[in-house]
C-alpha cells in the first residue's frame, strides 16, 4: 500500500470526502448510536456544504489518504494558538489494521509541530471502545468527560483526550517512525492488562478473523512465547523437552510398564501444551506487531516463518531420531 495525502480544498475533493465520511460513519457508529442520529450528524458536520464552510470560513484543514485511486481515510483538524483540535480521524473498515491510523498520527504531529503547537486534543464517544484503545496506544490521555447538545434532541457523550508532544529529535527520525519521543509514539499493548487486551481484541477483530488459527512458529520457537505468555514458558520449553527425550530413551533402553507410561504421558502432555500455545499466541503475536506492520505484511511474514519453522522442525526431529536410534541407544544396550 502506497498512501498519498491530499489536502482538501477543491469542490470535487469535498464531494469525495463527504461520500467517504458518510460511508465510514454509517458503518462505524451503527452499533453505538441510532441510524437517525448518524444521518443527522453526517448532514450537520460532513455534508459538502458543512465541509466547505468549515474549510473556507472556520479555519479547518482536511486531509484525505488515497491508495492508487482508492480513498481510504481522512482527518480534519483546527489549529489554535497553542494546540489543535482533531475533529475527525477515520479509516475505512476494509483498510484498518494496515497501519494507516499510525501514519495519520505522524502526519498530524508533523502538522502541529510546523505550526508551533504543543498538543492536540479530540473528543471520542465513551462507548467507542475500538477508537479509545487506538488513541490510548498513540499516547492520548483522558482529560475530562463532556456531553454536548448538538440539537434535534441528540447529544454527543464523549471523553476529551489530549496528546502532548515531547521534545523533537534534533537528528530527525528514521523513515516511518514518529518524530517525537515519549507520549507521542505508539504504546505497546500491555498483555497483562486484561481490559487493555480486551479493547485491542475488539478494535482488531476483523484482522484477527483473517489470521491462521494456529501459529506453527510457536512449536519450535519458544522465544515467541516469552513476550506473549510470560518468559517462564520460554525458559521451561527446553528442559521439558529434554525430560521427555530422557523418558523415551529410558522406555526404549529399559522397557517397563512404568517407563513406557511415563514416556507416553510426558510426550502427549508436552505436545498438547505446545499445540495449545500455538493456538493462543497467534492473535497475540499479531497484536504485538500490528502498529509496525499491518495485516498484509504480517500474513506474508507469517507464511515465510511457517515454512522456515517446518523445515527446521523436520531437520531437528530427523537428526535427534538418528542420534538416539543409531548412536545413543545402541551404546547403552
Amino acid at each position: 500500500m502506497e498512501l498519498q495525502q491530499i489536502k482538501v480544498f477543491e469542490d470535487s475533493d469535498i464531494e469525495i470526502l463527504s461520500k467517504l465520511a458518510d460511508e465510514i460513519y454509517h458503518e462505524h457508529y451503527i452499533t453505538i448510536i441510532t441510524k437517525e442520529q448518524i444521518d443527522y450528524m453526517v448532514d450537520l458536520f460532513l455534508s459538502p456544504q458543512a465541509l466547505k464552510q468549515a474549510i473556507e470560513e472556520e479555519g479547518y484543514d482536511y486531509f484525505m489518504y488515497r491508495d492508487g485511486d482508492d480513498y481510504v481515510a481522512f482527518f480534519g483538524i483546527e489549529p489554535a494558538r497553542d494546540d489543535a483540535f482533531l475533529s475527525k480521524l477515520y479509516v475505512r473498515k476494509d483498510c484498518r489494521g494496515k497501519g494507516i491510523g499510525a501514519v495519520m498520527m505522524r502526519d498530524i504531529e508533523d502538522y502541529c509541530r510546523e505550526k508551533g503547537l504543543s498538543s492536540v486534543w479530540l473528543t471520542c464517544n465513551k462507548y467507542n471502545s475500538g477508537s479509545l484503545a487506538f488513541y490510548d496506544r498513540m499516547g492520548f490521555e483522558v482529560e475530562r468527560e463532556q456531553c454536548a447538545d448538538i440539537g434535534n434532541g441528540y447529544v454527543m457523550d464523549d471523553y476529551v483526550l489530549r496528546l502532548t508532544f515531547g521534545e523533537a529529535d534534533e537528528g530527525g527520525a528514521d523513515e516511518g517512525e514518529a518524530v517525537a519521543d515519549g507520549a507521542s509514539g505508539p504504546k505497546p499493548i500491555n498483555f497483562r492488562d486484561k481490559e487493555e487486551l480486551a479493547r485491542a481484541y475488539e478494535e482488531h477483530a476483523d484482522e484477527i478473523e483473517r489470521l491462521p488459527r494456529f501459529n506453527i512458529g510457536a512449536i519450535v520457537c519458544p522465544a515467541l512465547w516469552g513476550p506473549l505468555h510470560g518468559f517462564w514458558v520460554a525458559l521451561l520449553y527446553y528442559p521439558i523437552w529434554v525430560f521427555v527425550d530422557s523418558c523415551i530413551r529410558a522406555a526404549v533402553i529399559t522397557p517397563s510398564g512404568l517407563s513406557i507410561s511415563l514416556a507416553a504421558i510426558a510426550l502427549i502432555a508436552t505436545i498438547a501444551s505446545s499445540i495449545f500455545l500455538g493456538f493462543t499466541c497467534e492473535p497475540r503475536a499479531y497484536l504485538s506487531k500490528v502498529e509496525k506492520r499491518g495485516i498484509e505484511k504480517y500474513l506474508k511474514n507469517e507464511r515465510i516463518w511457517a515454512i522456515v519453522c517446518i523445515v527446521f522442525a523436520i531437520a531437528a526431529i530427523a537428526l535427534g531420531t538418528y542420534y538416539n536410534l543409531a548412536v545413543y541407544i545402541p551404546a547403552h544396550t
